[in-house]
């Protein structure tokens, strides 16, 4: 068969296009993996306490327009320099909660084909303290990656954002007293002295201070004092910014606080879609247990039993729920895999009989007790 001029020419040009869109998505396959193998050194730098590696990758570009505006150059080196100890008080700060017992992982990613950038997502999990996001803007720049920024949930802003505003605010002149007051609120609650930061806020009335970062940062301190102040500071929050997403989290403890649940459990459907985070079942499945809806405990503990297998505090809570239900058999299979990952059967029948004294009574616990 012939092959005229425009088939041939078509010919060509499709074998072509096909040549160079198999190597772009090999070279995009190539650029993920090299992503990844980031994402991971990025994950042991936190776990090692390596400023030097964080600070090395932060965008020198994003640094210096974190300076404000208007600088007199003799003081840009100065101001510098407080920009990389703030990022290096992050790294610390990571470092001494994942000390305290807190989870730090990196759960998804997306990629921006116009910035050219990936979005790293990292969770920060602590059974006391709660849940926050991390996401990090990273793209590629001669053969390194480099974080353009990090947006942080529960401050609802960039991390280049506050460290300016922390910045502007602590170096305002129109406003001594409030000045020298917010720079005071920084220092006490920076050293976890959230009571007193909290009454040094409440003095501030110059309204340039009351941004989103203050606020929530009053809030944090106020949750420190009582219940009660957190709730005021956290209703003034959502009051002001009634339509910004990132404030699921504060609205999550909010609705807790006023025990408002059916809001609590559509923010936290909210949550997961907005991180894409399957983790937040967890937190269903405590609420829930907590206003006795064992059965959607039971849903979401057993979900993240399956999809979390070395989380063990899920099947701690799982084996709680079982009980509730009168589950015997189930509970019983929750200690079987609780001994096979980890637990002595010494600890597991401490436990039940100091936590769980009524399943210690049940024939089908003496059982598996005298038959292990």
């Amino acid at each position: 068969m012939k092959l005229n001029m425009f088939t041939l020419l078509f010919f060509c040009f499709s074998t072509i296009s096909g040549l160079f869109a198999q190597e772009e998505n090999t070279k995009q396959k190539d650029t993920l993996s090299l992503f990844l193998n980031y994402v991971e050194k990025l994950s042991n730098a936190f776990d090692e306490n390596d400023q030097d590696f964080f600070i090395n990758s932060f965008s020198k570009k994003t640094i210096d327009s974190i300076i404000p505006d208007n600088t007199d150059q003799k003081y840009v080196d100065v101001y510098r320099k407080a920009v990389k100890t703030g990022l290096k008080t992050f790294v610390a700060k990571l470092y001494m909660d994942m000390g305290n017992g807190s989870y730090y992982d990196f759960i998804n990613y997306s990629r921006t084909e116009e910035e050219n950038s990936y979005h790293a997502m990292f969770r920060l999990y602590n059974e006391d303290t709660g849940i926050n996001y991390h996401q990090y803007r990273i793209s590629l720049k001669d053969s390194t990656f480099i974080i353009n920024d990090i947006f942080t949930l529960l401050d609802g802003d960039f991390l280049s954002e506050s460290l300016k505003t922390t910045l502007n605010n602590s170096y305002k002149r129109d406003s001594d007293k409030d000045a020298d007051l917010y720079k005071k609120f920084l220092v006490l609650k920076n050293m976890g002295l959230d009571s007193k930061a909290y009454s040094v806020a409440k003095k501030i009335k110059d309204t340039t201070f009351l941004n989103k970062i203050f606020l929530i940062l009053k809030a944090q301190a106020a949750s420190e004092v009582s219940t009660n102040e957190y709730i005021k500071c956290l209703k003034d929050i959502l009051k002001k910014y009634p339509s910004d997403p990132s404030l699921t989290l504060l609205s999550i403890d909010y609705y807790y606080l006023s025990n408002d649940f059916n809001n609590l459990f559509r923010a936290l459907e909210h949550l997961e879609r907005y991180t894409n985070d399957d983790f937040i079942k967890y937190m269903v499945g405590n609420y829930a247990y907590e206003i006795e809806d064992f059965h959607l405990a039971q849903e979401s503990y057993e979900y993240i039993v399956k999809n979390y297998p070395t989380f063990l505090s899920a099947e701690l809570m799982l084996l709680h729920t079982y009980n509730k239900l009168n589950s015997n058999k189930e509970a019983i299979k929750v200690l079987d895999n609780l001994l096979q990952n980890g637990y002595t059967k010494k600890q597991l029948i401490n436990f039940v009989k100091t936590d769980i004294n009524d399943f210690y009574k049940t024939k089908d616990f003496k059982s598996w007790k005298r038959h292990h």
